[in-house]
C-alpha cells in the first residue's frame, strides 16, 4: 500500500513538471504568433496600399528593412522567412535553392 502510494504521489509530481512544460510551451506559441502578427502588420504597413507588392525585389527590400535590425540575417534567414512569411501574406511563394556542391 505505501509503495501504491509513494508512486501515485511520484505520477502527480511528474503530472505537474508536464503540464508545467506544457504551459511554457503554450506562452511561447502564443508569444511567437503575437511577433508574427507584428510582423505581417509591419510589412502590410510597409508595402503599396493594396497590401500585396507587384514586385517581389519590393517585397524583399521592405522584409529586409524591417526584420533586419532584429536579428543578423543570411540566406538562410530571409529564405526561412520568406517561405513562412509568403504564404501567410498571400504573396507568392519562393522556391528553396540547393547548393549543388
Amino acid at each position: 500500500m505505501e509503495e501504491r502510494r509513494r508512486k501515485l504521489v511520484h505520477l502527480k509530481g511528474f503530472e505537474r513538471k508536464l503540464e508545467n512544460l506544457l504551459s511554457k510551451i503554450d506562452k511561447e506559441i502564443n508569444q511567437t504568433e503575437v511577433e508574427w502578427l507584428h510582423l505581417k502588420s509591419l510589412i502590410e504597413k510597409y508595402n503599396n496600399p493594396t497590401g500585396k507588392s507587384s514586385d517581389s525585389s519590393e517585397t524583399h527590400e521592405n522584409l529586409m528593412a524591417i526584420v533586419g535590425n532584429h536579428f543578423t540575417m543570411n540566406e538562410s534567414n530571409i529564405l526561412d522567412i520568406e517561405l513562412n512569411l509568403n504564404p501567410r501574406l498571400g504573396l507568392p511563394e519562393q522556391e528553396e535553392e540547393f547548393d549543388s556542391e
